[in-house]
């Protein structure tokens, strides 16, 4: 599976939103310095994130983005798909006329590909806000 930036950092401002908005719109400029990622293309996330239906903008002085939905309600299966469409792009090859090897390879590949669909289906925003926590908490009292 290849996992573009974009989705990797799609994911990150998901839990961000999700860990420091608290109901409240979050700033860009916020966003992009707590996670290190340039504005504008923190920007074009977002814009793919809102037409997913994911976050929502809000205007003004006090303005920002905010998760349209709780974020135990947000799969990652859905921020992938927003960012880069497919899941799990492996070649689909049609059947090969009887070749026993081919068969076989076919179907580890469609065995992987369900797994890990399987896998990123059942993952919500919250179990990466969980583990980003409990990670933070071992990271304290590292020396």
């Amino acid at each position: 599976m290849n996992v573009s930036n974009k989705t990797h950092y799609a994911l990150r401002i998901l839990v961000d939103l999700a860990l420091f908005s608290a109901g409240q719109p979050a700033r860009v400029a916020d966003m992009a310095e707590r996670q290190g990622i340039p504005r504008q293309f923190l920007h074009q996330i977002l814009l793919g994130l809102k037409s997913s239906g994911m976050v929502r903008s809000v205007r003004g002085r006090q303005g920002g983005y905010m998760l349209a939905a709780p974020s135990g309600e947000i799969t990652v299966a859905s921020a992938v798909r927003a960012m880069q469409g497919d899941l799990f792009a492996l070649p689909r090859r049609k059947p090969a006329g009887g070749n026993g090897a081919d068969a076989a390879v076919r179907e580890v590949w469609d065995r992987i590909r369900r797994e890990v669909k399987e896998e990123l289906e059942s993952m919500r925003i919250s179990d990466l806000c969980k583990r980003a926590a409990q990670i933070t908490e071992t990271s304290d009292y590292m020396i």
